[in-house]
């Protein structure tokens, strides 16, 4: 399989910077520290719209000021790494920095990558399955009545009309999420163009970010793409039903995000959680579903602003599932928020990381 991760070269630049950042202080926490740390963080925008709800309650209530851009996980981790921003995210878990440990990855939130498309006449949700989006992707299914396409959907209308693929032109969390289940339901997909932050996708147009991919689909007759699904929700976009491990087509909810996260069937990472949620065993499971992690350097420039994003963590955990709910997300389990809760104090009572 071809697996185009830069984490390596992320971590190498890392490593090798020792730069720190200024950062402005001012006025009194009402916390555990003597003064406000306004905090700068980078990455996926698969979480941003949650991400922004959040920020902006936090920053009321505490006075602590969050200033997170969406940039995609590849620009983020890139700013990780040249020590520009206190914080990213990434949408799937980076499994090469286990090794040497230069990040910290705490997950949290849950979110689901969805099928979107703009295809006249079709009013409810398609049933569609990993192994057919490969072949729609890879530009082998290139009409929306192919047959293929009418057997998951029997009674549907479907147009003699060319499939217009969308996908991401920027390094991004949403691509690996979305190219590793088209590699777990397709031999061919695996081989090639295979899995990675970008992929060579052999069909279609590209853009930048979700939010582009799905203003495309939005203006394009025949369109599909992946976003996530607060995304698809927000430009009022329709999404299909993917077939999961037990045979069942689901929509991606917080219900059935939560099922995922709750019955993952890969294997724990060193620090207890889940590797992947793809593959989950629960029968309402949504397959397409992911952790969305923020990314710490674990040289911190600053005791003071690594605890101020602990903080933020701690208070979205506790405080911003409603938002969560509302665009689509989910809240992380409760057994993976008491483990990030353990190892936020554990850090902050030896007061530098591990």
């Amino acid at each position: 399989m071809q697996v185009r991760l830069w984490h390596s070269v992320l971590l190498a630049a890392l490593v090798a910077c020792g730069a720190e950042r200024p950062r402005e202080t001012a006025g009194s926490d009402t916390g555990a520290h003597d003064t406000i740390v306004d905090l700068v963080g980078a990455g996926a925008s698969f979480p941003y719209p949650v991400y922004a709800r959040w920020i902006s309650r936090f920053t009321g209530e505490t006075g602590l000021v969050v200033n997170y851009r969406s940039v995609g996980t590849g620009k983020g981790l890139a700013e990780v790494a040249a020590g520009s921003v206190d914080f990213g995210a990434s949408d799937a878990p980076l499994d090469a920095v286990e090794a040497d440990g230069a990040l910290m990855q705490i997950p949290l939130i849950v979110g689901g990558v969805v099928v979107t498309y703009n295809v006249p006449g079709v009013t409810g949700p398609l049933r569609l399955d990993g192994a057919l989006l490969a072949e729609i992707f890879a530009g082998r299914v290139a009409r929306w009545d192919d047959a293929r396409i009418r057997a998951l959907n029997p009674g549907v209308r479907l147009p003699n009309l060319t499939i217009k693929v969308v996908t991401r032109l920027d390094p991004s969390g949403t691509t690996i999420v979305f190219t590793r289940f088209l590699a777990a339901n397709s031999a061919a997909w695996q081989q090639s163009p295979g899995v990675g932050l970008s992929v060579p996708f052999p069909t279609g147009m590209t853009r930048e970010g979700n939010e582009s991919v799905a203003s495309e689909v939005k203006v394009t007759v025949g369109a599909i793409g992946y976003v996530e699904q607060s995304y698809a929700m927000l430009n009022r976009l329709p999404t299909a039903l993917v077939r999961n491990a037990h045979g069942n087509f689901v929509a991606s909810t917080a219900s059935s995000l939560i099922a995922a996260a709750n019955s993952a069937a890969g294997p724990a990472r060193s620090d207890g959680l889940p590797s992947s949620l793809l593959g989950a065993t629960a029968a309402d499971a949504y397959p397409i579903a992911e952790f969305s992690w923020i990314v710490v350097p674990q040289r911190s420039s600053s005791p003071a602003a690594r605890e101020t994003l602990f903080r933020f963590v701690r208070w979205s955990l506790a405080s911003g599932s409603a938002e969560a709910a509302a665009l689509g997300y989910a809240p992380v389990p409760t057994a993976v928020r008491q483990r990030v809760e353990a190892l936020l104090d554990s850090l902050s009572a030896a007061g530098s990381p591990r």
